[in-house]
């Protein structure tokens, strides 16, 4: 929802609003589990949630592809 927000509110189209749809829903970066590490601050917590997010990206980055490619067509 915030990546079509944002698309509208910036007025991109074609490529341009399908590349930020997808890269609005890629996985959780392992920068965050690294920096929970680094602060000492819910280790377990950040990673489970890279590792979660990891797995689930398998099927919702698959349908965020499709929708782009529905929803802006080039």
């Amino acid at each position: 929802m915030l990546a079509l927000i944002s698309i509208y509110v910036w007025g991109f189209t074609g490529a341009v609003a399908q590349t930020v749809l997808i890269a609005y829903s890629v996985p959780t970066a392992v920068n965050t589990a690294l920096i929970a590490v680094e602060c000492d601050s819910c280790q377990n917590f950040a990673s489970q949630t890279v590792i979660m997010s990891t797995i689930f990206s398998a099927v919702t980055l698959t349908l965020a592809i499709y929708a782009a490619r529905i929803i802006f067509p080039v």
